[in-house]
């Protein structure tokens, strides 16, 4: 299995994800995978102003514990040749990380 997860940097990557990809809703995220590069696991992160605040610091909370959760779950358990992409919901700021792992556990069953 690859040991990084690479990064999604192009525009057209998230909005293809976004009308192509299957989306798995928690109450902290919203999972939504595609097919990518065969031998890579693709990741992205989406935290709006919108979703979840204005201030930068609550909104770069939420992202280093959505990085922290992939990195835990997504080099043991995710697919190879597959995009995931988080779109971040303002409980994920104050939730319990196990259960944001829980969470992200029964979105990768479905797709594994």
């Amino acid at each position: 299995m690859s040991n990084k997860l690479v990064s999604l940097k192009k525009r057209s990557d998230f909005v293809k994800n976004r009308t192509e990809g299957v989306a798995y809703r928690t109450p902290f995220f919203v999972l939504r995978t595609m097919p990518w590069k065969k031998d890579e696991i693709g990741i992205g992160y989406v935290v709006s102003k919108k979703g979840i605040d204005k201030r930068a610091v609550t909104r770069n909370r939420v992202k280093r514990r959505l990085r922290a959760l992939a990195d835990s779950v997504l080099l043991e358990n995710g697919n190879l040749g597959t995009a995931y992409v988080f779109y971040a919901r303002l409980k994920a700021f104050d939730a319990p990380f196990d259960q944001m792992k829980t969470d992200l556990l029964k979105c990768l069953k479905p797709s594994s």
